[in-house]
């Protein structure tokens, strides 16, 4: 089974990745935790990979596709807990506030990633 940071690499190489994938998969990693635990360790997600380089914070549009935001980490963590954490009923918004592109970094560790998957799946 991969872990949510492993998952969120493979899915990268296809496409931006969501919060509401982010959040699907560190749910799938806690059975039976509470959704104030979920969404913490989803925020600690994020912003592992995006400190380690693998990812970026932006909005999609469509218009202009994937838009890197530029604030500091700090500042774009709260603004996801605002929608996230404060407005989680509102499913109509958190699960797109936030969206994770691969950098080319971490486009390096997901090829490494799936091929390490392949070799030991055949």
């Amino acid at each position: 089974m991969t872990t949510p940071r492993e998952s969120l690499l493979l899915l990268g190489t296809y496409d931006w990745v969501a919060l509401d994938h982010i959040h699907r998969e560190t749910a799938r990693h806690m059975p039976g935790s509470l959704i104030p635990q979920i969404q913490q360790a989803a925020l600690e997600l994020i912003r592992e990979v995006v400190e380690q380089g693998l990812f970026e914070m932006g909005d999609v549009t469509a218009e202009r596709g994937f838009v890197r935001w530029l604030e500091p980490t700090d500042q774009a963590i709260s603004r996801i807990e605002g929608f996230y954490i404060d407005a989680f009923d509102d499913t109509t918004v958190w699960p797109w506030c936030c969206w994770l592109n691969l950098t080319p970094h971490g486009e390096q560790i997901a090829h490494e990633l799936s091929t390490r998957q392949f070799s030991t799946d055949s």
